[in-house]
C-alpha cells in the first residue's frame, strides 16, 4: 500500500497530459474511452489481484494537488513512485 498521506510540498502541479503518461508508465491502463472530461485509469494490485480504479480529468494545464493526492491513493501509487517516472 502507498504510504500514508504525503506532504502537498511532494505532490508537483502536473497536467493532465503528465499524468497520464507517468500513470501508464507505472502500469495502468486506461478503460474505455468515452466522450466526457475524465477517463478511468485501472492498476492490477501486487500481490492479491485486485484491479484498483481512479478517475482523471483530462485536458488540464494543472491538476490540484489535493486531486492528484487522491488519484495516487486510490491507485495505491506512493508519491515516490510517481515522482521516479515523471517526466
Amino acid at each position: 500500500m502507498a504510504s500514508g498521506m504525503p506532504s502537498w510540498g511532494q505532490i508537483p502541479l502536473c497536467s493532465s497530459h503528465q499524468i497520464t503518461a507517468a500513470l501508464e508508465r507505472l502500469g495502468c491502463y486506461p478503460g474505455k474511452a468515452r466522450r466526457t472530461s475524465h477517463v478511468i485509469y485501472h492498476r492490477v494490485h501486487q500481490p492479491d489481484g485486485r484491479v484498483l480504479s481512479s478517475p482523471v480529468v483530462l485536458g488540464k494545464p494543472q491538476v490540484p494537488r489535493g486531486t492528484l493526492g487522491s488519484i495516487l491513493r486510490l491507485l495505491d501509487i506512493s508519491v515516490d513512485d510517481f515522482l521516479r517516472v515523471l517526466r
